[in-house]
């Protein structure tokens, strides 16, 4: 019901506005934790309220809103295993995050991880995004090219469909593999750190996670990463989608 809502508001204003959210497949999000509650033990996603369970990271300002920053050595939040919206995506999907690195990196990070084989999205201790799927390692890792930077924000995205899997960096594609279905699975999703074991933390601050049941295109990414012009430091959200959103969740 909530879902039916957000999608019925959200539209009714695209159609009213002429905005170029109109693109925006609105109904195959299926998870979206803006971390705009700023507090407390736990983060609802906005979509379907699926509960990612924060342990010892703070609440801190974001890329839009509020955001949770995590220490690199121990802070994490977790979704629990068997939440139904999250266990298959038979016609593609997409993971993306704000990000900013704010601690030197060990092995590697992780930023949005599903317990192996499913799905990955971290950097690198050379400070290259990476990702991948179906536990496809070595040559199938999606590997990007821009060398990120600490104290800089930046949205990491990852498409998968039968046709392609694809690396975007703050909306632009990096990386580009032969595409495959993504694997059902019912096992816990981490945010800031490796669920198979107590490793790999990230040292930096995420923010606006979203899934995806679809594989979007380069435009549409460009347009769900938008959030509102930003000043020096982080913003509340100004254009059209993020300002309804962040109404409805009031």
């Amino acid at each position: 019901m909530r879902k039916f809502a957000l999608i019925t508001v959200i539209c009714i204003t695209i159609v009213i506005s002429g905005s170029a959210f109109s693109e925006l497949p609105l109904d195959h999000l299926v998870a979206y934790w803006s971390f705009d509650k700023g507090k407390g033990g736990s983060a609802k996603d906005i979509v379907n309220g699926i509960k990612a369970q924060i342990k010892d990271a703070n609440w801190v300002t974001g890329k839009y809103g509020k955001a949770l920053e995590f220490d690199g050595q121990a802070s994490f939040a977790l979704v629990p295993e068997d939440v139904e919206e999250l266990k298959n995506f038979p016609d593609g999907f997409t993971l993306e995050a704000w990000i900013m690195i704010k601690g030197p990196i060990d092995e590697y990070s992780a930023v949005v991880v599903r317990k192996h084989p499913e799905y990955t999205l971290e950097v690198r201790n050379d400070m290259l995004a990476r990702a991948t799927v179906n536990g496809m390692w070595g040559g199938e890792w999606l590997v990007g090219k821009t060398k990120l930077q600490p104290e800089t924000w930046y949205h990491l995205a990852l498409t998968c469909d039968a046709d392609a899997r694809r690396l975007y960096i703050s909306g632009k594609k990096e990386n580009e593999k032969a595409g495959v279905v993504l694997k059902p699975s019912s096992q816990p999703l981490g945010i800031g750190k490796n669920v198979s074991q107590d490793v790999y933390f990230f040292p930096g601050i995420i923010d606006e996670v979203k899934i995806w049941n679809i594989a979007l295109t380069t435009d549409q990414l460009q347009e769900s990463m938008k959030g509102g012009e930003p000043g020096p430091g982080a913003v509340e959200p100004t254009d059209k989608l993020s300002t309804i959103w962040a109404e409805i969740k009031q």
